[in-house]
């Protein structure tokens, strides 16, 4: 049973769904989309078909690039986190 809201994820929660063979657990939520570093980063596991992959736009990745240099964050966690910002969705 999926549920109503989109969501956006970073690395992190895929490989330690993953480490507990619980990836079904983003069946919570409409879609999770996840920026393509985040992909790179988790490429090695087999992602439910609710995880899909979503391009940046420039202004997205302008934005990211600003967070990885004022916030120290990684790219995959600044890409996630823009990717969130400019489709105006709620859940990371």
């Amino acid at each position: 049973m999926s549920g109503t809201q989109p969501a956006v994820s970073n690395s992190g929660p895929i490989m330690h769904l993953n480490e507990i063979r619980m990836l079904k657990a983003f069946g919570i939520f409409k879609q999770v989309y996840i920026p393509p570093e985040v992909e790179r980063e988790t490429a090695h596991i087999k992602k439910p078909n609710t995880i899909q992959i979503s391009e940046l736009s420039a202004a997205a990745k302008d934005f990211a690039k600003l967070l990885i240099i004022e916030n120290a964050v990684d790219m995959g966690e600044a890409q996630a986190i823009a990717l969130a910002a400019s489709r105006g969705i709620l859940i990371f």
